[in-house]
């Protein structure tokens, strides 16, 4: 994925003057495109000083450079001579494993994890990255059979991604983001990437047969798209009003934060009754213009708005959070916490009609870049520990954005792997399996299980945590059964069969699977002498057995 997507914080673009930078250093120049978010020009500097002059400063830069652009060949040679000098920092062996990892070297990538990992114990990213590359081939084949991923005929040679269903009477299809070429006389490219700045867009989509077919691109909404960035947006049920993310550009101005950087802001627009215009756009309460939000996702009730930001007090990086509405008025933002935020990057969020949150993270146990991972609420904002949603829909590329059909049997994704039409591409997928719901429960007490483990040894080899309610669901191939395991520790383990339903039969099954507290006795005892036959002077052997 295009970093200026992946970050899509830092969209905050910085509008910058032509003024001629008093620095005489080239580095200190190069950091000042940086952080105008000029990457382009930075590397043209960095270039011949990393590799003429073996400047280290330079290299560092470079490095990051090609981070952000996400040219991870070359990041992966600058982090290789980054790592050994001097001045290398713990997060440079993480970015270098990381860059190894990306370019299918996961050998090599875990020794730098576990560098890492002796280097900054308390960050969870190089332990989750070490186990992903343990479990690379697991993770590869983990939706095979369960997802039919195909490419759709709509991308363009830049940037498509972002997208989400849209239905407006007769006209059905998909919003997206895209930076293709729109064919103006004056065209406004972004300085981090030079390419065109993102629009709304809309194709329509209709289903024939087994195959998706796809209409012509057009622009989506002229009264929302701006001379800025406009993308990832999330429909009220009714369709009648947007949610989507832009830049800092409301009513022809532009708002900058003390360093003149635009970012991200989260603005609603209602659709005029009858019309298919919208109007009455508002930015929303929690919007600033010190930090970003980015990438709303709407529940299904239109109560709840999750979405991507970097304001203070987060775990690091972009985190996600969720604001609710309180008589009518959307109320201060929730940091969904530390079993789903990593000190990396959680993005995109996407909330299913059955409240499952999918998002994407380049901090969890992954394949690479971002995966796409789900969790399921187990109490007023406790969730259950992410879940790779594995190969085909995730690879070693970056992964993100994924919205479902109304029954989540089909849907859509971005990824910036090889074989696209262009960098980020959008993929359609279906979905072959239907969720069987597994609830561990104590066999006496009647009362659910929280935090029992649930494996599978034949059908999968991933480990399902229960929550609050005692229950996971599990993804299962039409009509097929599999024997579950479930367990905790002061209980004997019991295992029972499920079987799935087939495609054309709704709703889940429910598996119980009740669990026996172990029963523990006390044995107390005295030793004799065999030969006396007398009482030994010593203290009472006492024995906890468990049966």
């Amino acid at each position: 994925m295009r970093p200026s997507n992946f970050y899509f914080l830092a969209f905050g673009l910085l509008m910058c003057s032509n003024a001629v930078f008093a620095q005489s250093s080239k580095v200190t120049r190069a950091r000042q495109y940086m952080k105008d978010l000029n990457y382009t020009e930075a590397i043209e500097i960095l270039q011949p000083l990393a590799a003429k002059d073996n400047n280290p400063d330079a290299k560092i830069a470079l490095a990051e450079c090609y981070l952000k652009v996400s040219d991870v060949v070359n990041a992966e040679m600058m982090y290789a001579q980054v790592v050994k000098l001097p001045t290398a920092q713990p997060v440079h062996y993480l970015y270098y494993g990381q860059m190894l990892q990306r370019n299918g070297k996961c050998d090599a990538a875990k020794d730098w994890y576990a560098k890492f990992t002796e280097s900054a114990p308390e960050d969870v990213r190089g332990q989750h990255l070490h186990k992903a590359c343990e479990n690379e081939q697991e993770l590869k084949t983990k939706g095979d059979g369960i997802y039919e991923v195909a490419t759709t005929t709509f991308n363009s040679r830049l940037d498509d991604f972002g997208p989400a269903f849209y239905k407006d009477g007769s006209r059905e299809g998909l919003v997206f983001a895209s930076e293709r070429d729109k064919g103006v006389i004056v065209k406004r490219n972004h300085s981090w990437t030079g390419n065109p700045f993102l629009d709304l867009y809309f194709v329509p989509v209709k289903k024939s047969g087994s195959k998706m077919v796809y209409g012509r691109p057009e622009k989506f909404a002229s009264d929302i798209n701006s001379k800025y960035h406009d993308a990832i947006v999330t429909f009220s049920k009714d369709q009648q009003t947007v949610y989507f993310t832009r830049n800092n550009f409301t009513h022809g101005k532009a708002g900058k934060d003390d360093d003149g950087t635009m970012k991200l802001k989260i603005y609603s627009a209602q659709k005029g009754k009858g019309t298919t215009s919208w109007g009455n756009e508002m930015d929303l309460p929690f919007n600033s213009d010190r930090y970003s939000c980015a990438h709303p996702a709407l529940s299904a009730d239109g109560n709840k708005l999750y979405f991507a930001s970097d304001m203070p007090s987060g775990y690091g990086g972009m985190d996600l959070y969720v604001a609710e509405k309180e008589n009518g008025k959307w109320g201060a933002p929730v940091n969904l916490g530390p079993s789903v935020n990593t000190e990396g990057n959680e993005l995109f969020p996407y909330i299913q009609n059955n409240g499952r949150l999918y998002f994407s993270s380049d901090g969890q146990l992954g394949l690479g870049g971002l995966d796409i991972y789900y969790v399921d609420e187990k109490g007023a904002n406790q969730w259950t520990a992410p879940e790779n949603m594995g190969g085909p829909i995730n690879s070693k590329d970056d992964d993100f954005s994924i919205s479902f059909n109304e029954d989540g049997t089909a849907g859509f994704f971005s990824s910036d792997r090889q074989g696209g039409a262009g960098r980020d591409d959008i993929y359609s997928f279906t979905k072959a399996a239907i969720p069987v719901q597994i609830f561990v429960y104590d066999e006496e007490t009647k009362e659910p299980i929280e935090n029992a483990s649930v494996t599978s040894d034949s059908c999968n080899r991933a480990e399902y945590k229960t929550g609050k309610n005692g229950r996971v669901s599990v993804d299962m191939k039409f009509n097929t059964c599999c024997t579950f395991k479930a367990g905790k520790d002061t209980y004997e383990p019991n295992s029972k069969e499920a079987c799935s339903k087939a495609a054309n039969e709704k709703g889940s099954d429910l598996v119980e699977i009740p669990l026996r507290r172990q029963m523990r006795f006390l044995m107390e005892g005295v030793a004799y002498d065999q030969v006396l036959g007398t009482p030994l002077e010593m203290n009472p052997i006492l024995n906890w057995i468990n049966c």
